[in-house]
């Protein structure tokens, strides 16, 4: 039977699509699994993949609750796990994704859905008898497909998304302009933080975004330093 949950952790989503038991007694990760985590939280951090337990808002507050659901009190954690050199457990439990962003995601990128979500056959929605005995689609529309049987609609582009978007159109533009701009200054740039969104994201996301669009010369620049963790499976 396919899990029906709305929404499933990093930790959960890792292992099952790799095929593992995400309550094994794990001493060690498999490399399947470490590497979905990887791709996972790297596409959250970018703003590919909306998680509604990390937002990539800026929080100034002192609430200890409502900053862990902000990236930032996870950063470190974040870029232990991209780099895949740590694994947190409490983070990869508390990220969690919604089912619809998940399949938006794998559409956006191409890729089939895994089955352990969205079999094949297996409708997203219901359909409802109405009172002349006619069948109507309810929840989330859809349309006949012999994969999935039923695909969601396009959904709208999440602020974070927006913003991502925005940056990028705006930093590619600028690099026309003056090839030689650094991608640290491009991200310090008020077009890019005040028309862009980047002024309400962190600093980190911003950077990510600006990278992917930067020119060859540019982004193969030695940059800083990536920060030091100890190698363990937490």
């Amino acid at each position: 039977m396919a899990l029906l949950n709305d929404q499933l952790s990093v930790w959960e989503i890792g292992f099952r699509w790799a095929g593992h038991d995400p309550e094994g007694l794990w001493v060690r990760l498999p490399l399947a699994v470490r590497d979905n985590f990887r791709v996972l939280l790297s596409a959250v951090l970018e703003a590919h993949l909306a998680s509604d337990s990390l937002s990539l808002e800026k929080y100034d507050g002192d609430n200890r609750e409502e900053a862990s659901l902000h990236i930032r009190y996870w950063l470190d954690e974040v870029y232990a796990c991209i780099s895949g050199k740590r694994f947190d457990r409490r983070l990869l439990k508390h990220a969690f994704i919604g089912r619809f962003d998940f399949l938006d995601w794998c559409e956006r990128r191409g890729a089939p859905p895994p089955e352990f979500w969205f079999p094949p056959g297996w409708r997203v929605s219901y359909k409802w008898p109405s009172d002349d005995g006619v069948e109507e689609e309810g929840g989330q529309s859809v349309s006949g497909s012999s994969e999935l049987d039923d695909k969601v609609t396009p959904k709208g582009l999440r602020p974070g998304q927006r913003a991502c978007i925005a940056a990028q159109q705006i930093a590619s533009a600028i690099w026309k302009d003056e090839p030689t701009r650094t991608i640290a200054s491009m991200c310090k740039d008020e077009l890019i933080l005040k028309y862009g969104g980047g002024a309400h994201y962190e600093e980190d996301t911003v950077r990510s975004w600006v990278r992917a669009v930067a020119p060859p010369e540019v982004s193969q620049r030695r940059g800083r330093p990536p920060k030091k963790t100890p190698v363990e499976d937490d």
